[in-house]
This record gives C-alpha cells, sequence and structure tokens, in this order.
C-alpha cells in the first residue's frame, strides 16, 4: 500500500495558502494555484472509482484563473520574442498587452471575492472521503492508463498539428509528469526516467502552447507583423518536442513498463 491522502492532504494545504495570498498578490498566487489545481486532478485520477465532483470543481477553480495568467505569459512571450525582434516594442503591441492584462487582473479579483472560495470548500469537503493508501497495483493501473492517453495525444498531433492537438497532449503530459512526481518524486537522476522526459517534454510543450494562446490575443489583422515571428518560433521548438515525444511515447515504453513492474513489485 502506498500512503495516498496524506499526500493529497498537504497539496490542499499548499492551495489553501495560495488563494489567501490572490486577493493582495494575485499575479505572485495565480500561477502555483493553477499548478496545484492540476496536480491535485492528475492524482485523483489514479484512483479506480472517479471523483468528478472534486475534478470539476478544480478545473472551474482553475479556469477561473486562466485571463489573468494568459496575460502573465503574454507578456513574457511577447518580451522575450521582443530582444530578437524590435518590432514588437512598438507602443502599439505594449498597449494592447497593458489592455489583455488589467482583464485578466478584473477578471481574476472577480473570482476571488465571489467563487473561489466555495470551490474550495467544495474541493475541502469530498477529501476526507478519499481513502487513506492505495495498493501500488490499482496505482500502477492508473499511470499506465495516463501514459497509453498521452500516447494517443502525440499520435493525434502527429496527424494533425494545431494548437488544439498540441494543448490536448501536453495536457496528458503534464498530467503524466504529476502522477509520476506523486509516486516516484521529483526528477531522479535516470534521464530516461517517465518523470525526466515528461517533465522536459510538458516544458517544451507549454512554450509551444504559449506562443498560440498569445497568438489568438494577437490576431495578424491587428498585428501583422507577429504571426510569421512565432510560426518560426513554434516550428522551431516542435523540431525538439516531436524527437522527445517519440522517445518517451515509443522508443522508451519497454522502459516505462519496467518501472512500473518494479514499483508493483516492492513492498
Amino acid at each position: 500500500m502506498l500512503s495516498y491522502r496524506e499526500p493529497l492532504l498537504k497539496l490542499l494545504d499548499e492551495l489553501h495558502e495560495l488563494l489567501l495570498l490572490l486577493p493582495t498578490e494575485p499575479e505572485l498566487a495565480v500561477h502555483g494555484t493553477r499548478k496545484r489545481t492540476k496536480h491535485l486532478r492528475a492524482v485523483l485520477n489514479l484512483l479506480p472509482e472517479p471523483t468528478p465532483v472534486a475534478r470539476k470543481s478544480l478545473r472551474q477553480l482553475s479556469c477561473k484563473l486562466a485571463p489573468l495568467r494568459e496575460a502573465q505569459v503574454d507578456r513574457e512571450t511577447l518580451q522575450v520574442l521582443a530582444l530578437d525582434h524590435p518590432v514588437l516594442r512598438a507602443a502599439l503591441y505594449l498597449e494592447r498587452l497593458d489592455q489583455v492584462h488589467q482583464h485578466g487582473i478584473a477578471v481574476a479579483q472577480q473570482a476571488i471575492g465571489q467563487i473561489l472560495p466555495s470551490y474550495f470548500r467544495s474541493i475541502q469537503s469530498q477529501f476526507g472521503e478519499l481513502p487513506q493508501a492505495l495498493d501500488r497495483q490499482t496505482i500502477a493501473i492508473g499511470l499506465e492508463r495516463a501514459y497509453e492517453k498521452a500516447a494517443s495525444k502525440f499520435s493525434t498531433t502527429l496527424n494533425n498539428n494545431t494548437s488544439k492537438t498540441i494543448h490536448g497532449w501536453r495536457k496528458k503530459v503534464k498530467r503524466l509528469w504529476y502522477q509520476g512526481r506523486f509516486i516516484w518524486g521529483d526528477l531522479p537522476a535516470d534521464p530516461i526516467h517517465p518523470v525526466n522526459q515528461s517533465n522536459e517534454l510538458g516544458k517544451l510543450l507549454g512554450e509551444i502552447h504559449d506562443l498560440d494562446v498569445c497568438l489568438t490575443h494577437f490576431p495578424a489583422q491587428s498585428f501583422p507583423e507577429l504571426p510569421p515571428i512565432i510560426i518560426r518560433e513554434r516550428q522551431a521548438l516542435m523540431s525538439r518536442a516531436i524527437p522527445l515525444g517519440k522517445a518517451l511515447h515509443h522508443q522508451n515504453g519497454k522502459v516505462f513498463r519496467q518501472y512500473i513492474t518494479h514499483f508493483t513489485d516492492q513492498n
């Protein structure tokens, strides 16, 4: 058996602490809050029985903060791109960026005051019903399921590389990483360990997703200089992500299952 409820309650405490910071430091706390909700959802997916209410509340909590996080990412993305492309430093971009950012703050502040507390109470009330521990075979089945879903999303992306398929692939890779950390801890030294591979790939896919989101906020009709720059950056990142995807989802599938077998054989 592996301790289950205690690590989840620790994540829930961290989420609560971040929520308390949101009213006064929303920009600092929003990213950590969203990460904790995704981590919690990923670990809940290891359960053999679904927990739809808790997962839905966590997803809604994260979505309410998405506009502010996306505004933060837009600003960071354009700042990086502007280092090599002076045209992006124009006042027009800065003005639009400020508008998006202010909108994100307004939406987040409204959510903080009116919605987030009730979501957290709903989540908290359900965690007392979770099992204290899970047997290793149950966890292994959940992890295997996550691995197969991530591989399926990778195949979909190979056949149709769009912002939507990239986003779907990234979500499954990140879920695999969160679940792997729950099992094996943070980043073992082995470079082909699934925790390491999914972490590296997830970061790359995150950068691609950030570019895709930025492009939706700065359409070509109003910002004609931006799309060609983003497309070039995106292609460069994809040229690195595809080999990593093949390594994680195809070439090292046998290695992944060996780790699972070793995990289930432990006392």
